[in-house]
């Protein structure tokens, strides 16, 4: 989003002394990026850093400073206008090697999302787009998406594809999981969901039962006695519904 400050909080955290050691640092860390992304052989480390200045203002002044951007369905609208002013300022092929990885996990999940509301694709061939596209991301950039994302958002994103077309028992679930992170997260993962839902179905019968004796000694009891009852009341539902 803001390279120049992302990369100037590792700067800080890794470098010891920042005032003493910034430009050995700037410059060990832009040959490594020059390496790494291929970048051209005459942008300097100063053009460099200056881009990336550049490249946050206009971040702040298209993205961060706009309301719009706080909403999560008008989010990659704005982000998308700030994308074409980044590529304007530095040019699609250094904004390609710069920042082509980072802006196909930005639309990733979008595009996950129309693929599980197309009503009219079947489930193998959204399964096979959305594989296409992770192989297609790996090849481009070079990189391995578990090195990049969590295993758990990349199974997450085919469960939802799934559960677009199906009903997806537990069984299924854990298979789709353990596929992406492994057995042992796909039972921690699923525990902690199951245990989630339960609290969540708990609070609500806590919640309803509550309520519904609020109502009935809410005329027939003075302020003190629906005091003294809802204790009661309380402490024998956080027994029973085991919210203790």
């Amino acid at each position: 989003m803001a390279p120049g400050r992302i990369l100037a909080s590792l700067l800080d955290r890794h470098c010891g002394n920042p005032r003493q050691r910034a430009g050995e640092c700037r410059a060990l860390l832009f040959a490594h990026l020059q390496e790494r992304l291929a970048l051209p052989e005459e942008l300097t480390s100063a053009a460099f850093w200056s881009l990336l200045e550049r490249i946050d203002a206009e971040f702040d002044q298209r993205v961060t400073s706009n309301p719009r951007s706080h909403s999560d369905d008008e989010f990659l609208a704005v982000h998308a206008r700030f994308r074409e002013a980044r590529r304007e300022l530095i040019g699609l092929e250094l904004d390609r090697r710069l920042f082509g990885l980072s802006d196909e996990l930005l639309q990733l999940p979008q595009r996950v999302g129309e693929l599980a509301r197309d009503s009219r694709m079947p489930l193998e061939q959204k399964l096979a787009v959305y594989q296409d596209a992770l192989h297609r991301i790996e090849e481009e950039h070079q990189v391995r998406l578990v090195s990049v994302m969590e295993p758990v958002e990349l199974a997450k994103h085919e469960l939802s594809l799934r559960q677009s077309a199906e009903v997806l028992g537990a069984e299924q679930r854990r298979e789709v999981l353990e596929r992406y992170t492994g057995p042992e997260y796909a039972r921690r993962y699923l525990d902690y969901h199951q245990e989630q839902q339960s609290l969540s179905e708990r609070l609500k019968a806590f919640n309803q039962e509550r309520e519904s004796m609020l109502k009935q000694w809410a005329s027939e009891s003075s302020p003190e006695q629906l005091r003294q009852r809802m204790l009661a009341v309380d402490q024998h539902l956080f027994e029973k519904y085991d919210l203790q």
